[in-house]
């Protein structure tokens, strides 16, 4: 299987030099007070690059939101957890029997 995984990444890796290598003209890109000539390539990547970071930003706080909802969650299993070791304790001394019915 992981021959198969190194064999997909190497025809992607391919696929982004043979990419690069048709698109490596120059364009000129002007934002109004701005021009900045460079290869296409790079500026396409770097287009890419930056809706990948906004992407990240903007699920960042849903990604906080689960996190909280995680840590409540394991509290409350810890709670119950505890209620039942407490219960099954309290059970144990009152008839005189083991936790395991011996």
């Amino acid at each position: 299987m992981k021959i198969l995984v190194w064999a997909v990444r190497f025809a992607i890796l391919l696929v982004l030099v043979w990419f690069s290598v048709k698109n490596a003209g120059l364009v000129t890109l002007h934002a109004y007070p701005w021009t900045w000539e460079a290869p296409l390539v790079l500026i396409i990547l770097a287009f890419f690059g930056g809706g990948v970071v906004l992407g990240l930003l903007a699920s960042l706080s849903t990604i906080w939101k689960l996190r909280r909802e995680v840590k409540s969650l394991n509290k409350a299993l810890k709670a119950r957890d505890n209620a039942v070791a407490t219960l099954a304790q309290t059970n144990s001394q009152s008839t005189g029997v083991g936790p395991h019915g011996v």
